[in-house]
């Protein structure tokens, strides 16, 4: 085999390699855009997240309360007095 025949077959193998990678690549966000539109996502699997994030965080030793703003002002950004 010649040095031009083995360097084609690498270009056409490093060509083909990089296309399926841009190809899946589209095909997750083709996937991700469907199941957005159609509804399929649904509440159950947002719950299954959530519930593995919280298991986690207490796991590894984290807060577990919400990271919600209290509704009371904190006292610095009251007006000194």
């Amino acid at each position: 085999m010649s040095d031009e025949f083995g360097f084609f077959l690498l270009l056409m193998s490093n060509g083909l390699l990089i296309g399926l990678m841009y190809a899946l690549i589209a095909l997750g966000f083709v996937l991700v855009l469907y199941t957005y539109f159609l509804g399929i996502a649904n509440y159950e699997q947002f719950q299954i997240g959530v519930s593995i994030d919280y298991l986690a965080m207490i796991i590894i030793g984290g807060s577990a309360r919400s990271s919600a703003p209290s509704s009371e002002p904190s006292s610095s950004l009251c007006c000194p007095s």
